[in-house]
């Protein structure tokens, strides 16, 4: 279980900088840097978000976080084994920031 840091605010799931999805999938097979990475989870707010409009409410701490960057250092048998990851956004990509490449 890993805790996520987020800074994704055009998500339907960001509150705080943190994430209300109980799960996280972070894809690209063979991501060599993290910004191959993309979360899947991510999903655009279509307005306000609830959540925003009355107030911060508890993320969830813990994030099952299922990755398919084979070639990340933290990613065993498809699990994320990172204490903390963090999700940014970059252009289209939601990328996983803490994806370092396996040497």
């Amino acid at each position: 279980m890993a805790r996520i840091k987020c800074n994704v605010t055009s998500c339907r799931y960001y509150n705080d900088n943190g994430c209300m999805s109980s799960e996280i999938d972070v894809s690209n097979r063979n991501a060599v840097y993290k910004e191959d990475t993309n979360c899947e989870t991510y999903r655009k707010k279509k307005r306000m978000n609830y959540v925003t409009e009355i107030g911060t409410l508890n993320c969830y701490c813990d994030h099952d976080v299922c990755c398919d960057a084979k070639n990340c250092k933290y990613n065993v048998d498809f699990v994320c084994k990172k204490d903390i990851i963090e999700v940014d956004d970059y252009s289209k990509n939601k990328i996983c920031e803490s994806f370092k490449l396996e040497k």
